[in-house]
């Protein structure tokens, strides 16, 4: 895109304006499926507003002008953008049991499989805010065909929108059947029951009704229930997905290149992303800003490198370069939460999207701040010394 505003004598923003599905376009279907996901559907968003609030963000203007004054100093300065849509949320299931223990303790299970995104932070706050208790009243159980038969894992940035829509599910019927006992218990209406603070009670008067551990007690077998009522609090619930929710960012990177030794320096770095509803924005800032490390190592610095003979030139971390504090920009997160049609929450994925905007933005930006030098950037990674060799060939 870059490289055809710049023919064209066209800012690289007003361009992707020109091009973009405007949000009364969605749902979009753009005629092609996906390997294990079916129709690719774009579902909803805004795409420009979110690059709109991203150029804000690094304040485009005031950026061109300033790389007008660089350049009459002899400095290079470049911004790159890039935007993109990528599919989350892929089924075809995911499962979730919720039940309340005599103590009041939620304990949870998932069919999804965590290793380090937070997911049991995720989904302990969707199991707990169907009761009004904390995330250390729930404990998240994984991993273990023990404990739930059935499950798909983790891939595919599908975890919180799938697993935790089966989390929400089951939560929601356990309630459902806590509320129905107590009304029981009370000889109340069903609908005048409601949660909050790990209680059960009349809606309005917090005093009339019972802990969550009182109900589950109540619910042991030998104790008389509603007609129709299992024994405990429990329920299995699965989640079928019915389409792909395609979450979307827009990045934009600014560097600095050392016209005479090809150095770059990245200065800062901005993200607008929308995942829909977000559970936890913080967890959802790490994952983004955590995708923008590895994009840049891969972009900047990372190489497998090998001599003619196939032997490895740098088999260890002393020279295999990868991104540490001093060559990292600080990385600014801003949010949009347009809801996905295709589950109830509204939740789109978030895993995999700082990693798959970095690459363009920073190659964008590394060919802004020398193209008007005659350098064309058309492959990476741009280390310094592959910079160098293309400012000598243009000169």
């Amino acid at each position: 895109m870059d490289v055809i505003a710049r023919e064209l004598g066209i800012d690289p923003a007003e361009l992707r304006y020109r091009n973009f599905l405007q949000p009364s376009d969605l749902p979009f279907d753009r005629g092609t499926e996906i390997v294990l996901a079916g129709k690719g559907v774009y579902d909803s968003g805004d795409y420009p507003q979110c690059l709109r609030r991203a150029l804000e963000m690094v304040g485009y203007e005031a950026f061109r002008a300033e790389q007008e004054r660089a350049r009459a100093e002899g400095r290079c300065l470049g911004l790159g953008m890039a935007i993109y849509v990528e599919e989350t949320a892929i089924g075809p299931y995911e499962s979730a049991t919720v039940r309340i223990e005599p103590s009041g303790h939620l304990v949870v299970y998932t069919g999804a499989s965590p290793h380090g995104q937070g997911h049991e932070t995720a989904f302990a706050q969707v199991a707990a805010d169907q009761f009004g208790v904390g995330i250390d009243d729930v404990t998240v159980l994984h991993g273990d065909t023990d404990l739930l038969q059935y499950g798909v894992g983790t891939y595919a940035s599908r975890s919180a929108p799938v697993g935790g829509s089966a989390m929400n599910k089951a939560a929601i019927v356990v309630r459902e059947k806590a509320q129905r006992l107590a009304a029981h218990m009370l000889e109340a209406d069903p609908a005048d029951m409601t949660a909050s603070e790990g209680r059960i009670h009349v809606v309005g008067d917090p005093a009339r009704g019972f802990s969550l551990g009182e109900l589950a007690t109540a619910a042991m077998p030998g104790s008389p229930l509603p007609e129709g009522m299992s024994h405990e609090l429990q329920a299995t619930e699965y989640f079928d997905v019915p389409g792909i929710a395609f979450a979307y960012a827009t990045h934009v990177a600014v560097v600095e290149v050392d016209p005479e030794t090809g150095v770059i320096t990245p200065d800062r770095y901005c993200v607008v992303h929308d995942s829909g509803t977000l559970i936890n924005p913080l967890i959802v800032d790490g994952q983004v800003q955590g995708g923008v490390v590895q994009g840049l190592g891969g972009t900047l610095m990372e190489e497998l490198m090998y001599d003619e003979d196939g032997q490895p030139l740098n088999p260890n971390f002393v020279d295999y370069l990868m991104p540490a504090v001093g060559n990292v920009p600080r990385i600014e997160v801003g949010h949009m939460e347009t809801p996905t049609p295709l589950n109830p929450m509204g939740m789109k994925g978030a895993g995999e999207g700082g990693a798959v905007g970095s690459p363009a933005a920073l190659v964008n930006a590394v060919e802004d701040a020398v193209a008007h030098l005659g350098v064309r950037v058309m492959s990476s990674p741009v280390t310094p010394n592959r910079l160098f060799e293309l400012l000598q060939a243009a000169r």
